[in-house]
């Protein structure tokens, strides 16, 4: 393992930021061991800080050592934090050192920078984010870094499907899933069309054909230098295996300790059931066609009906959570805004 980086005011100046987004268990991951393997970026494990302290701290520009502090131990607080490799002393020195004048872009940036890599680190330009959850939170993100960069991993919804029913989080129910990798797409579509220049978009089964080419054209538009050696990701194994419980790597990052197999995502039509295959395709078709995935199956009219139905249900508990959504970053925002001030 890498020692921690060096955190002071040029290389906040210095730093450009991007964000992985798509749907989990759609390669987002692989693509984020690739670019954890670059010598010149920073790009930590999941974590929702930017999001969610973002009513709490969004607005401010000025930050006392108190506010730096709750800012600490909210964010040290947040799911998944405990999966990362970092000195927490010195997180708390190097947040503390921005007392004073300072964006919540600034302070986010050293709370990234204070991830400890398992590969070599030389002077850092890009700093990145890969959390599928932020997807829902586009528009944050973009306030927060208005001049970030987007990469967006579109995978096969049966693939993702298959996947996702491997692992012990979020749904195994095909309807919702289908129905989410949906409504993610239509998401990003919509943040897309207001950002052409900062958006680029890829199938990740085209990616596994052709890691290299796309890796180049992801290098240029993030305004770095390619790297070959990144390829060779899978090679820190055992500094992972030292700090990660084998039970967990065997269970969900695998993949990410062998060469990329260009064959790894075209294994659903022999392992789904043609159940699965119509409802995926029943809620997903829209999108298949928008990136040229294969929908094979048709569901009677019975079972088309009683998709129709949860998909009522599923655009009812979407709706549910928009308002949810314009409380917690609307009105809480403004009460904590008048609170902390």
């Amino acid at each position: 393992m890498t020692s921690a980086i060096s955190v002071n005011k040029d290389i906040l100046d210095q730093t450009n930021f991007f964000f992985i987004i798509g749907r989990p268990r759609s390669g987002t991951t692989l693509i984020r061991t690739l670019f954890d393997a670059h010598p010149n970026v920073c790009i930590p494990l999941e974590t929702r800080v930017i999001p969610n302290l973002y009513p709490k701290y969004g607005h401010l520009n000025k930050w006392t050592k108190t506010k730096l502090k709750s800012f600490y131990f909210d964010a040290t607080r947040q799911l998944h934090f405990n999966n990362w490799t970092a000195n927490r002393e010195k997180l708390l020195a190097d947040l503390l050192s921005m007392e004073g004048k300072a964006s919540y872009a600034d302070v986010v940036k050293v709370f990234y920078l204070n991830y400890i890599s398992f590969f070599n680190k030389e002077q850092i330009t890009l700093i990145g984010d890969k959390t599928p959850y932020n997807l829902h939170y586009l528009p944050i993100l973009k306030s927060v870094f208005p001049e970030a960069k987007y990469i967006n991993i579109i995978r096969d919804p049966h693939e993702h499907i298959l996947s996702m029913k491997k692992v012990d989080f979020g749904s195994s129910n095909t309807a919702k899933l289908s129905y989410h990798w949906n409504l993610a797409n239509k998401i990003v579509n919509k943040f897309k069309d207001k950002n052409q220049n900062n958006f680029k978009t890829v199938i990740f089964e085209e990616f596994l054909i052709n890691p290299e080419i796309i890796l180049k054209e992801w290098c240029s538009f993030l305004s770095i230098d390619y790297k070959k050696e990144v390829l060779n990701f899978y090679q820190a194994k055992d500094d992972v295996c030292d700090v990660y419980s084998k039970e967990k790597i065997e269970k969900h990052f695998k993949s990410l300790f062998q060469p990329i197999k260009p064959n790894a995502g075209k294994n659903w039509e022999d392992k789904m059931e043609t159940e699965d295959k119509e409802t995926t395709d029943y809620f997903s078709k829209e999108a298949e066609n928008q990136y040229g995935y294969k929908s094979t199956s048709k569901a009677n009219i019975v079972k088309r009906t009683f998709l129709f139905f949860q998909l009522t249900y599923f655009k009812l508990w979407t709706m549910i959570n928009k308002v949810k959504y314009f409380f917690n970053f609307t009105v809480k925002g403004k009460i904590y805004k008048h609170i902390i001030d």
